[in-house]
């Protein structure tokens, strides 16, 4: 990791200082403890990805930056102090001054395409991240029970049903008539969070429901996202060892989860520890069968985006999800830059 910084610092310093300086009105307001939020080697790849993953895996990146200028930077377990100097908008580290910039608690250091992002405080929780589900909506209507649906698609002018869209995490967001809501929604508590105001909602069994500001009740219900995209791993059974499925979550932390992406044509590809097998799916007679062997036929089914392979006792679940899982082979490749 030194080198990294290094050559962060010499490419900083043949580019004389080239990038965009933004000075902070007030020194103080840049003191203060700040996490690395994003990293671009200057390729082009956003490493921005893999900091969660990092995280889990206990290899953080931390900056602390004191009223005096002190700063210490812990890149991944590498420590390096350096000085701040914030009337000239530089630090400097072991007398080479290093351009930065600095705006609403973002702190960044770079030149030529190449950037370390710093956040300040905590970095917050990713949105749209893990398994999902997908409801659609079932009903619209007033205190009276009349029906509202029609009325709402055709001022918007739009023949398209509602959706919801709900991350493990518990943020979501609404498609509602064209217009995007986001969501954050508490299953202990019952509510979720629209433009900072609490609603209460109800889930009974696959539908969801709540009502709006003007009393009208909304019921989405459970639905298919369709099959086509990525899938992660959520279940995992052997005949010999039973129920591995709490391991999953370490698997996936250190990026060796296994995981399963399918096309439009029905062609997956599962990655399991970093070996690839394509699989060609049928989904109307619930078979799957690798590419390269057209004797063994497997049998799966499939529910509102959710596969299951089961055999003699042997079980596997893939969920879908809207972002790939960083594979075995990108932790490889991240590992070895």
């Amino acid at each position: 990791m030194k080198k990294l910084l290094s050559w962060l610092l010499v490419l900083v310093f043949l580019c004389s200082f080239c990038s965009v300086q933004v000075f902070a009105d007030d020194a103080n307001e840049i003191c203060g403890s700040y996490t690395l939020s994003g990293m671009d080697d200057g390729s082009g790849t956003d490493m921005s990805q893999y900091l969660p993953m990092l995280a889990a895996m206990g290899m953080s990146a931390t900056l602390e930056i004191g009223e005096d200028g002190a700063a210490t930077l812990d890149l991944f377990g590498e420590v390096e102090e350096f000085t701040f100097n914030f009337e000239k908008g530089v630090a400097d580290v072991d007398g080479t001054e290093l351009a930065y910039t600095y705006e609403d608690g973002t702190l960044s250091f770079g030149a030529d395409g190449m950037t370390m992002t710093f956040t300040k405080g905590d970095l917050p929780e990713a949105k749209g991240e893990g398994t999902f589900d997908y409801y659609e909506l079932e009903s619209y209507v007033n205190e009276k029970g009349e029906d509202l649906s029609k009325e709402a698609a055709a001022e918007a002018k739009i023949d398209q049903t509602p959706s919801l869209m709900i991350f493990e995490a518990g943020d979501a967001v609404l498609d509602f008539y064209g217009q995007s809501v986001d969501l954050a929604f508490d299953f202990e508590k019952n509510v979720f969070v629209a433009e900072e105001k609490e609603i209460p909602f109800t889930l009974n069994k696959e539908v969801l429901s709540f009502q709006d500001t003007e009393g009208a009740t909304l019921s989405f219900r459970l639905a298919d996202p369709g099959y086509v995209g990525p899938y992660s791993l959520i279940a995992l059974v052997s005949e010999e060892e039973g129920d591995i499925t709490e391991q999953l979550e370490l698997l996936s932390s250190m990026g060796l989860a296994p995981t399963l992406s399918i096309n439009e044509e029905g062609k997956g590809t599962l990655d399991l520890f970093g070996e690839q097998t394509d699989i060609l799916f049928d989904f109307e007679a619930m078979t799957a069968r690798a590419e390269d062997d057209d004797e063994t036929v497997m049998t799966f089914t499939y529910e509102n985006g959710i596969i299951t392979f089961e055999e003699e006792g042997n079980s596997m679940t893939f969920k879908r999800v809207m972002k790939p899982a960083v594979s075995l082979s990108e932790m490889e490749e991240l590992f070895a830059s």
